[in-house]
């Protein structure tokens, strides 16, 4: 038995989407979950429900990180992508029981009790143009190294950037993303016609460390066509990241076939001067590519 009680009126067409969703999400056990409409959701379930072989990404909801909340319960938290409304779901009827499991969530995860170690925000938090193109970010970021204090928020975004870059909690990162991005009617109005490039980092290894498994995970997760091949690095350069009035893209071969007349999501993790974003935008505009719209993780915080 699942019941799912709700913080709000909803329509029509959210019940049945929740029926749908209710009835895939069958679970054994006891079980209380909560979801908000910021696409996050937390759980705590007993050892003996298959609660998490249930919430897996292939239905849209990811398990970010579970642990033990005793010898009997499980806790959790998670993302999820049914974003229209909040609510809460339990598998028992003791009222009781279910008023005691919401408010250990509420005080596990919406209290100072609790730290998480990556932002689970998933909204763009800002945009700009650069050469007349969109760029979104998630996340404002200061670099470690102009020693700052560091608040608890620059911390999760360090951390989440920092495993970013080394090819660490790809789900995690790919469902941010996919989140944000499902927001933006500029790319979901014409994803038939889109295609996710990632720009290359310094080097070959590193470029397939950090998005060969990225790229194919959020093209699954947004139905934006896969161009991972779209730009190859012929020869492995310096970083020169925040460089301006640098050919960053010497190094670079370009596959036209993959995106002519087509619009395409430039994907990178972080956004400094924008020198190469730019660079890379203009040869692909130039190679037949319809638009180009840029997707980042962080955005730089300029020194004042």
């Amino acid at each position: 038995m699942n019941k799912f009680v709700f913080q709000c009126s909803i329509s029509t067409d959210q019940l049945n989407l929740i029926k749908d969703f209710s009835d895939k999400m069958q679970i054994n056990g006891d079980a209380v979950v909560q979801f908000d409409e910021r696409g996050q959701f937390y759980f705590l379930c007993s050892k003996e429900s298959d609660l998490q072989q249930h919430y897996t990404d292939d239905n849209g909801w990811l398990i970010t990180y579970s642990y033990p909340f005793n010898s009997e319960l499980i806790i959790g938290q998670g993302l999820h992508e049914n974003t229209t409304y909040a609510g809460y779901l339990h598998t028992f009827e003791d009222k009781d029981k279910v008023r005691m499991w919401n408010d250990i969530l509420d005080f596990a995860f919406r209290s100072d009790f609790h730290r998480v170690f990556f932002p689970m925000e998933n909204y763009f938090k800002g945009f700009l143009k650069l050469d007349d193109s969109l760029c979104f970010y998630l996340y404002d970021y200061v670099p470690v190294s102009r020693n700052l204090k560091a608040s608890t928020d620059l911390k999760k975004t360090t951390n989440l950037l920092f495993r970013m870059k080394e090819g660490h909690v790809v789900p995690l990162t790919a469902k941010l993303f996919s989140l944000a991005m499902s927001r933006i009617y500029a790319i979901t109005g014409k994803k038939d016609n889109s295609i996710l490039i990632p720009i290359p980092a310094s080097t070959r290894e590193k470029h397939m460390q950090r998005f060969s498994y990225f790229c194919h995970l959020l093209s699954e997760r947004t139905g934006i066509k896969n161009g991972y091949n779209a730009i190859q690095i012929e020869s492995d350069r310096q970083e020169l990241k925040g460089a301006r009035n640098v050919d960053k893209i010497f190094n670079l071969k370009f596959n036209p076939s993959l995106f002519c007349d087509k619009q395409v999501i430039l994907i990178d993790d972080v956004l400094n001067s924008g020198t190469g974003f730019i660079q890379i935008k203009r040869k692909l505009m130039d190679l037949g590519a319809r638009s180009v719209i840029g997707v980042f993780l962080v955005k730089t915080i300029q020194e004042e």
